[in-house]
């Protein structure tokens, strides 16, 4: 079969002929293949070189992030997770005249799979527990790892961890399969410490009144100076079972709760205060 390539031009000029050779076209290539991929796919992705023409004897040369990594006509995609995307190239040489084209693809490995983390309160003072759950199916093939302010907390590789930070923190989670080494990152979640200070009983913060103390079922939160903004009520193991919104003077309705200890972290103009409460 002739090469498509070639044009042969005859020319007969007296008993002499002339064979002159033409190209037909210039060599061209494209890469065909996904732009998004989960990472550790079961079946291996490929990425196809497609020349044109099709039907001539080319070398291939195929580049992962400017590295040598294959010499077919297909390329296996990378499906190891990592932030920023995998950049690809191939280059073709026509094998007869040396003709050469290139073609780049970008390729993103998303992790897999998806977590979602939560706490069950935001904002604590500090010494308060906090309970953190991660939303991801129970897997013996997978290594879990929290962080804290991005430094592995030790001994904390489940998907629920109860922590008491002393000052604001920042919370992901990890989990990386075992066998394929691909690892999924979580959101990133905040837990504010408020920390507790001595208040002066003569200032304007120190003078709010909680009463009556002990109480069977209502708490009146009062100030004549300072406007309060909210309250919440915890319990003893610092889990919010009250919030209530405040002008100057209100009441609580503690009747439901039962008997024990209860903190109330009242928010005013002037800064937070924490009262102890009986409920009896």
């Amino acid at each position: 079969m002739k090469n498509p390539k070639l044009i042969i031009a005859t020319t007969i000029l007296c008993c002499l002929v002339f064979v002159s050779i033409v190209k037909a076209q210039p060599l061209s290539v494209v890469i065909a293949g996904p732009q998004l991929i989960p990472c550790a796919h079961d079946e291996p992705t490929l990425l196809y070189a497609i020349t044109d023409p099709m039907d001539i004897q080319v070398t291939y040369k195929w580049y992962e992030d400017g590295i040598l990594v294959g010499t077919n006509a297909t390329q296996v995609i990378n499906n190891i997770h990592r932030p920023f995307p995998y950049h690809y190239m191939v280059e073709v040489t026509d094998s007869e005249f040396g003709d050469m084209a290139s073609a780049t693809h970008v390729v993103l490995v998303l992790q897999y799979p998806i977590i979602s983390i939560t706490a069950d309160k935001f904002e604590i003072y500090s010494g308060e527990t906090v309970t953190l759950t991660a939303y991801i199916a129970e897997s013996s093939d997978k290594i879990y790892q929290w962080y804290a302010n991005g430094e592995p907390i030790l001994d904390a590789n489940t998907r629920v961890i109860y922590v008491s930070p002393e000052i604001t923190t920042v919370y992901t989670f990890s989990a990386t399969s075992i066998g394929n080494g691909c690892t999924a990152t979580s959101n990133v979640l905040t837990v504010t410490v408020i920390p507790i200070i001595a208040v002066d009983e003569n200032s304007a913060i120190g003078s709010i009144l909680t009463y009556p103390n002990p109480t069977t079922g209502t708490l009146r939160v009062r100030s004549d100076n300072l406007q309060i903004e909210r309250v919440k009520i915890f319990d003893a193991f610092g889990k919010t079972v009250e919030t209530e919104n405040f002008l100057s003077f209100e009441k609580i309705d503690m009747s439901h709760l039962p008997t024990g200890i209860y903190f109330v972290r009242i928010f005013t103009e002037a800064g937070v205060i924490v009262k102890k409460i009986i409920k009896e």
